[in-house]
């Protein structure tokens, strides 16, 4: 009988037992085949198959399961940190609040005078920008970078 050339894709695991095998590629596939014609043989190949790929479709539920759990952890976790960090977090927000207005009362001031924010020390004879940026813990150029950043809002 005269042998055909052909070229597949399968499954690494598959090109792994094949080259462990005493059978060839071609052995394989004639094998197949014959499965195949077989109705009864094809049935119970596909219901081994279908098998095979229910048990894998639930070792991956299983491990997403576990990456559940380890985020629901995670969460927890993150969650008493937050509880317990609940006084640290209202600084922060206070100190927001302190910028925010300090940043609201530049704008204000330029508004007055009808000015860029950045130039209302020429309008007010004192250094404003940082008096405001003294009183938000920043140095000048940064309240100058955040005042910048805040124009147009």
């Amino acid at each position: 009988m005269q042998k055909v050339l052909i070229s597949a894709k399968c499954k690494a695991k598959s090109k792994k037992i094949l080259k462990d095998s005493k059978y060839t590629y071609g052995d394989a596939l004639d094998f197949f085949a014959k499965v195949i014609t077989n109705s009864s043989t094809r049935l119970q190949a596909e219901i081994k198959f279908t098998t095979s790929e229910i048990e894998d479709l639930k070792r991956k539920q299983e491990r997403i399961n576990i990456e559940i759990v380890a985020k629901e952890n995670y969460l927890e976790n993150l969650l008493e940190e937050w509880n317990s960090n609940r006084g640290t977090y209202k600084k922060d927000i206070e100190e927001n609040k302190q910028l925010t207005e300090s940043i609201n009362a530049i704008k204000q001031i330029a508004a007055k005078f009808k000015c860029d924010p950045q130039d209302i020390n020429n309008f007010t004879g004192s250094d404003t920008i940082s008096f405001h940026a003294r009183k938000c813990g920043l140095s000048k150029f940064e309240f100058e970078e955040l005042i910048t950043s805040h124009e147009g809002q």
